[in-house]
């Protein structure tokens, strides 16, 4: 069996410490509004030096069945977070940022602001919208695209637009169910 020692402990300690810091000051930089990429990264980095502080302070052995165990109970527990975030990464990786509109239902619509971990949020006028990546995945979504846009998105005109009286900006609506 290993021993824990002071050094070793220390090591752990100060990993923690200094990566807690880095990221509270990488955070900062990037201003209030974090998107889905530097969350993502935020969560993996404070992970592995999770996993790196826990070698450090309780060996090898000790350090691989603790981290097993905790990822098999935190996978279990979190699997609606990682639905959620697995969510978000579909959609933030479609690239819709710019849409000029938003659809989801007759309620709730307006233009992206921001794709997060686990929620979007959509800014209609003085509304803001924050739904959750789930909600966006199981409902039908409704773009309001340019004609720039959808090239820009490499879409061919045979994709149906859905007239909807008349088209304001010119753009195509378009259909993601």
């Amino acid at each position: 069996m290993e021993t824990m020692e002071l050094w070793s402990v220390l090591t752990g300690v100060a990993i923690l410490v200094v990566s807690l810091i880095l990221l509270t000051c990488g955070l900062r930089l990037c201003g209030r509004r974090h998107n889905f990429r530097v969350q993502l990264f935020s969560l993996v980095f404070f992970s592995v030096t999770i996993i790196g502080s826990f070698y450090f302070i309780f060996g090898e052995t000790i350090a691989l069945y603790l981290v097993s165990g905790f990822a098999l109970g935190i996978g279990f527990a979190l699997r609606p977070v990682f639905s959620k975030i697995l969510s978000g990464a579909i959609f933030d990786a479609t690239h819709i940022h710019n849409a000029t509109e938003v659809i989801v239902n007759d309620d709730i619509k307006g233009k992206i602001v921001q794709v997060g971990l686990l929620h979007t949020w959509l800014q209609d006028g003085d509304q803001l919208w924050m739904l959750g990546n789930k909600y966006l995945e199981e409902h039908p979504v409704q773009l309001k695209l340019t004609g720039k846009q959808m090239r820009d998105l490499r879409l061919e005109t045979s994709i149906s637009s859905v007239p909807k009286g008349g088209q304001s900006q010119g753009g195509s609506a378009l259909k993601f169910v």
